[in-house]
């Protein structure tokens, strides 16, 4: 489904997430959560996405100094190799922060097993500043070819709202960009 605001785009995704952002208007330029479709094609499938603050969906305004963290669900029918997850959290559609699953885990590349997974990480705090994110997903062979591609499936506004902005170095003006290696914490389900 497809949602406009104003004319221009603001969701175009499933139907249910459509429906959900159409009916809720304060979420209409923030997604927190997303149920992707499976394509039986494909032997990788990312099956859904989920931002949480301070360990929880959140209700209200993110602040620059809230806990973020990023869950995704996916599932390989085989197991595979030579293959990573690409993350990117974009502003104003540039990527900002580029993360790959496999920084920390070389055993990933080598051979991710058959199974159904939930890989979390928690961004550093602070580190966003104030202003509109989206996030982009890529399951890759690095610099050959990417098998499953989904651009901006999450989009979500972070605020500086604790504190002053001339008190923190985390106004929406500053410059700055970013490149982060988290841990990622993966698991069978």
């Amino acid at each position: 489904g497809i949602v406009l605001n104003q004319g221009q785009v603001a969701f175009d995704g499933d139907i249910g997430t459509a429906i959900d952002n159409y009916l809720n208007k304060n979420k209409i330029n923030s997604i927190y959560s997303r149920r992707f479709e499976k394509n039986l094609n494909l032997n990788f499938n990312f099956e859904e996405i989920e931002l949480l603050v301070n360990d929880r969906v959140p209700s209200e305004v993110i602040d620059v100094f809230d806990k973020i963290t990023f869950r995704l669900k996916y599932s390989l029918k085989n197991d595979d190799d030579g293959k990573c997850i690409y993350f990117i959290i974009e502003k104003d559609q540039t990527p900002l922060i580029f993360l790959i699953d496999t920084t920390d885990n070389q055993n990933l590349l080598q051979c991710r097993k058959k199974g159904q997974y939930i890989a979390e990480f928690d961004l550093p705090t602070p580190i966003l500043k104030a202003g509109h994110y989206s996030i982009s997903l890529r399951y890759t062979q690095p610099k050959v070819q990417d098998f499953q591609r989904i651009e901006n499936c999450l989009s979500f506004d972070v605020s500086l709202i604790s504190r002053p902005e001339y008190d923190a170095g985390y106004a929406q003006d500053r410059d700055g960009l970013i490149a982060l290696a988290p841990q990622w914490r993966i698991r069978s389900v």
